[in-house]
């Protein structure tokens, strides 16, 4: 059962409008806290005072870090060992305590109080934030809360955006970042990528005098300086200094923080192909048993050292297969079944074959991946409404975690990545609520407006530019009368903006010169700090995918923006007014 909030107006209870803590719980969330001490100032109108005084044993909000060691049963139905777990209590008059043996416990549970009080926020910044007018915020609780995965991550390609000359302060990355801890994503482990590169990285010189340790392809060994090469993995010499390389960055994770609660380290082959074609090799297996009898030698060796000690890698394009050996019981799987790997007819029987094997398999798997979508809508099975039966089908088949690239793009992926966030907790949660909150809350009486222009957006069967056009017509038609308060009418104008994008990436892709290059450029620029569009994978798909290379690497490029030749430094920001503008601009166009 949840937290009953308790709203009687005859007792309007603030816990004392004080939140304690001792010091060094403090200096461990203090961030949250402060937080925390917002919120609750916002909502009720009343000041909140942060007393680290070691004084949690008075009435108030008391934020309690236990330590495993000293008190490792507090209470039987929070587990030590579960870094997400934390413990809501309240008698519902004087005092309410938020006790967990993590910082991410503590984290949890002030923003799952939050929540249960009415707070949401759907989208990064401020104006996508729902703060509820409270007279009492007093909870009758004695509940544990934990999430359904133990890894709930998402990153955009190549990172949050972080443009130097339009967002001098890194507003973006920092809302982004703000998000994601009220919504509670994160988790108890940290999941690296392809690691082979480090190893070529380090002993690149020793790899260069014995180039029988390289993969050979084609009848000859790679160089060692060639781009994601690969290795001899039958070789007896290499495969001790594979194990070497890999325990070493163990013991430095061991030494830097002796307290984790565990230590992963990504054995992940190097992207692409190039697997080693050698007869030894050949004896192994195929590529995939290679690469996780590889990850055996080390995890053998990892247990050795520790048991809180692990190996991670991706089942994934050449290794996608589940491999003909069992597998140690400190490697972790991240299977990648929707993309990448034609080794299974269907992502069902990827993790049927994967279920067989392990029962450590988290899903890495991509929402909206930006560099190849553009932001554009979603379509089909990535529709939130539908993506949503794909994370409860992953909690069906004992997925522990989930991490998802994806795009920091609100008009793309944005009510995705918060559905995401509340099923990947709570999968028992109604999605279909979830959106009706969502829609009502964020435009009030243009909710059905927004709703149905997105539902048509997302339907592929349908022409775009002509979708679009209808679209733009039919919101405007449907939402210039409507009264809606400050932040509704703010919110629809980001969405107006996001469909002026549209148009100019239609544009763009119909005629593609420095003309439709650069008007896109300019405009995606002007709305950044917007954060509808995940700007830096939009620069780089006229090179890579489109002719404008020359043009974009002169003006545009995403990853030098403070060069004396590049436009970044012309952007002005748009108002709401001259968004508004555009968007009438875009109504006059004829159906």
């Amino acid at each position: 059962m949840g937290c009953m909030h308790q709203q009687q107006s005859f007792a309007q209870s603030f816990y004392g409008n004080v939140i304690k803590t001792d010091a060094p719980t403090f200096d461990l969330v203090k961030d949250a806290l402060w937080d925390f001490q917002f919120q609750l100032g916002k909502a009720t109108g009343k000041d909140f005072k942060i007393d680290s005084k070691d004084s949690t044993h008075i009435p108030g909000i008391q934020i309690i870090k236990l330590d495993a060691a000293k008190n490792p049963s507090y209470d039987k139905r929070l587990d030590p060992n579960n870094d997400d777990a934390v413990l809501i209590q309240s008698d519902g008059e004087h005092s309410l305590k938020i006790i967990a043996y993590t910082r991410q416990g503590l984290i949890n549970g002030i923003y799952t109080y939050l929540d249960t009080l009415g707070f949401r926020w759907y989208h990064p910044g401020e104006k996508w934030a729902i703060i509820p007018k409270l007279k009492d915020i007093r909870l009758k609780c004695d509940n544990v809360y934990k999430p359904d995965f133990i890894l709930r991550s998402f990153f955009g390609t190549w990172g949050t955006p972080r443009n130097k000359v339009v967002d001098k302060n890194f507003t973006v990355d920092k809302e982004w970042n703000i998000w994601g801890i009220r919504n509670r994503l994160g988790g108890a482990y940290t999941l690296v990528g392809h690691a082979w590169g480090d190893v070529l990285a380090q002993w690149h010189d020793y790899l260069k005098g014995r180039p029988e340790e390289m993969a050979l392809v084609n009848g000859k060994r790679v160089s060692v300086d060639a781009p994601n090469a690969k290795f001899c993995l039958s070789n007896d010499d290499f495969q001790k200094v594979f194990i070497f390389h890999m325990t070493r960055q163990l013991k430095k994770m061991m030494k830097d923080n002796p307290s984790q609660p565990r230590y992963i380290v990504s054995v992940e082959p190097s992207d692409g192909g190039g697997d080693c074609e050698c007869e030894a090799c050949k004896k192994l297996g195929n590529p995939s048993t290679r690469a996780f009898f590889m990850a055996n030698l080390v995890a053998k060796e990892f247990q050795k050292i520790s048991p809180k000690a692990f190996v991670n890698l991706y089942a994934y394009n050449t290794h996608a297969a589940a491999p003909d050996l069992e597998l140690e019981r400190n490697v972790i799987v991240q299977v990648i079944p929707y993309k990448y790997q034609n080794t299974y007819a269907s992502s069902e029987q990827m993790l049927e074959a994967w279920k067989k094997k392990s029962d450590n398999l988290f899903i890495y798997d991509y929402y909206g991946l930006p560099i190849l979508n553009l932001d554009m809508p979603l379509h089909n099975v990535l529709a939130p409404w539908r993506y949503a039966e794909r994370i409860k089908y992953w909690h069906k088949q004992n997925i522990k975690g989930i991490t998802l690239e994806s795009s920091y793009s609100i008009g793309c992926t944005g009510i995705g990545l918060y559905l995401f966030a509340r099923l990947s907790w709570n999968t028992n949660a109604d999605e279909w609520q979830i959106l009706k909150e969502y829609y009502h809350q964020c435009y009030g009486s243009a909710y059905n407006a927004v709703w149905d222009a997105q539902l048509v957006l997302a339907d592929d069967s349908l022409e775009k530019s002509k979708t679009l056009t209808n679209v733009i017509h039919k919101l405007q038609t449907e939402t210039e009368k409507l009264k809606l308060d400050a932040d509704q009418q703010s919110r629809l104008t980001d969405f107006k903006a996001y469909t002026h994008y549209l148009k100019l990436m239609y544009q763009m892709q119909r005629n593609e010169d420095t003309t439709t290059v650069d008007n896109l450029m300019r405009y995606v620029y002007s709305i950044y700090l917007r954060k509808e569009v995940h700007a830096p994978p939009i620069n780089v798909w006229p090179s890579e995918f489109g002719h404008s290379a020359a043009f974009i690497a002169k003006y545009w490029s995403p990853f030098n923006e403070t060069a004396p030749q590049m436009r970044y430094a012309t952007i002005v920001p748009l108002t709401d007014e001259e968004i508004n503008k555009l968007f009438e601009d875009d109504c006059r166009v004829k159906r």
